[in-house]
């Protein structure tokens, strides 16, 4: 248990957001704050129907900015791979890499 007033370095507090897919499977997160160079991003995906059996969705990132997150959606059937289309729900976290390490 942290000692009382403990409070976690500035580089380490994460944030985190709901974004949603486009027509495209794309969907982009806009940070909150810049960060001094491009954070530690975890990505996970909602699968819009889980009782299908038939389709998975996986994310992708495609590119991690200071300021910006892009990812996309695919859905990966039995023998097909395609964009997942509008309404998939993607949680993201970033987090500022420690200072002196390398990304």
């Amino acid at each position: 248990m942290p000692a009382v007033g403990w409070k976690p370095p500035t580089w380490s507090v994460p944030v985190a957001a709901v974004v949603v897919s486009d027509e495209d499977g794309r969907a982009a997160w806009t940070l909150p704050r810049p960060f001094s160079r491009p954070p530690v991003v975890t990505v996970a995906v909602v699968d819009p129907d889980p009782g299908d059996g038939r389709e998975a969705p996986t994310v992708v990132l495609e590119a991690v900015e200071v300021d910006q997150v892009r990812v996309r959606v695919w859905l990966v059937g039995r023998g097909e791979v395609r964009p997942a289309g509008p309404g998939v729900r993607v949680h993201l976290t970033a987090v500022r890499l420690p200072p002196g390490t390398d990304g």
